[in-house]
């Protein structure tokens, strides 16, 4: 059986909200209440999106904010799944060259669109995935300008959200191929995909632990989702996501 798997087309289900703190705690209650594999949480904005380690997650109107809940006996299948899948939503909506940066972001020309986050529920075996994707998004707070854009940036169009040729159709479609695909059978063949859209390698990172800190070269993504870094001729894995400060851009995704 396929480690994210679904035995209907998604979504099974769409609660939309105009505006809610947390698309996924919200999502998180349905399904320990009894909500179905592929229910998923749309809202116009959210009041306290967060990211990796709770970390605030800038949510205004403009942008896209979803929740849905999927099953998968491996996780990381769906950290460096949805990363591809919303890239492949922003170029086939927005005609941007989205790419992927570890562990979950997603990225144009080295700057934050969009990021995905995998929570565990009260369910074993399901995941709340949350997503949001600056479409819309007209200006950013003062310390966001410099790391993060939108899709309104950097095209100077604005991308419908809804209907047959919005956002979210695309996005459903494109999650729907990728559940489908052998390559989301295991870590294996989701790591080839992701690395297709990568853009981590050749990117200048500071690592910061409790002590110390220093900026190393991001090289490779090794084949359990870790990240290797070289400083000088010494290599690294770094696991935790919260320590890095991305600095320069590694190239453009080769597809």
């Amino acid at each position: 059986m396929s480690d994210v798997s679904a035995s209907d087309k998604l979504p099974v289900e769409v609660v939309r909200v105009s505006s809610i703190d947390s698309t996924s705690s919200y999502l998180a209650q349905l399904v320990a209440s009894g909500a179905r594999v592929g229910t998923a949480v749309i809202a116009g904005e959210q009041t306290s999106g967060r990211g990796q380690l709770g970390r605030p997650w800038h949510s205004p109107r403009g942008a896209f904010f979803l929740s849905i809940a999927l099953t998968g006996a491996d996780p990381r299948c769906l950290v460096f799944g949805l990363p591809v899948v919303l890239a492949r939503t922003l170029r086939s909506v927005c005609n941007l060259q989205a790419g992927c940066r570890w562990p979950n972001d997603i990225v144009v020309d080295g700057r934050k669109i969009g990021g995905v986050l995998i929570e565990s529920s009260a369910r074993q075996s399901v995941w709340i995935v949350g997503c949001g994707v600056n479409v819309n998004v007209s200006e950013f707070p003062e310390d966001l300008r410099g790391s993060a854009t939108s899709a309104l940036i950097e095209t100077g169009h604005v991308a419908p959200l809804e209907g047959a040729d919005g956002f979210e159709e695309a996005f459903f479609a494109h999650l729907n191929e990728f559940i489908c695909s052998p390559d989301a059978r295991h870590l294996s063949g989701v790591l080839t995909l992701w690395r297709s859209f990568d853009t981590t390698a050749g990117s200048l990172v500071r690592v910061r632990r409790q002590e110390t800190e220093g900026v190393v070269e991001a090289v490779a993504v090794d084949g359990m989702g870790r990240l290797v870094t070289k400083d000088g001729e010494e290599f690294e894995v770094v696991v935790g996501a919260s320590t890095l400060e991305w600095l320069r851009a590694g190239p453009a995704p080769h597809i």
